[in-house]
């Protein structure tokens, strides 16, 4: 039973608990701050709380003890609780199953900066994807939007000119990349 709860990250809400309850017994105002502090760390009574939002979609199904491991949630989230199911963008804000509405603040964890659903955006992509949705530019090989999108940037983004532009697919790829010699 108690590996069991080990398990489960009980041991989470338990130290959670103490440092929320036992701890502020402590001597002086400062043990009282860390405490609190500790209690916000470790324990998960908050994420544990009912919200409707959370816990049957609107047409009755339940994602409760869904297979999908989710980045900065803890193994037990994913057996016990219900995820927050989003469903659809407008803008800056999100929807979630059940129509509740939520300001995006991390723009899908800067993926969005433009926002969801921009019309503009949607057309553009809706082209391209019809046309050519992927090619790789290895072996000199390219797209017309690629030339195209390069030609403008080092047109406008550089005081004397920049020879040449290098898209990859992500952050960390392009700092990986720069410190590689040509």
């Amino acid at each position: 039973m108690v590996i069991n709860n080990l398990f489960r990250s009980t041991l989470k809400t338990q130290l959670g608990s103490y440092f929320k309850h036992g701890v502020t017994s402590g001597r002086s105002q400062d043990h009282f701050i860390r405490a609190q502090l500790l209690a916000r760390l470790y324990g998960s009574e908050v994420s544990l709380e009912k919200d409707d939002s959370t816990t049957v979609l609107k047409d009755g199904e339940s994602f409760k003890g869904h297979d999908m491991l989710a980045p900065f949630t803890a193994g037990w989230q994913s057996t016990d609780t219900n995820p927050l199911v989003i469903e659809k963008s407008e803008g800056s804000y999100v929807f979630d199953s059940r129509g509740k509405k939520y300001l995006d603040s991390l723009a899908g964890l800067w993926c969005t900066a433009l926002g969801g659903n921009e019309p503009r955006l949607v057309a553009a992509a809706t082209a391209q994807l019809n046309t050519l949705p992927f090619y790789h530019s290895f072996w000199n090989r390219t797209t017309k939007p690629s030339l195209d999108l390069a030609r403008e940037l080092v047109d406008t983004f550089t005081a004397r000119k920049m020879g040449k532009a290098f898209f990859t697919n992500s952050g960390s790829e392009a700092n990986d990349t720069q410190v590689h010699p040509i």
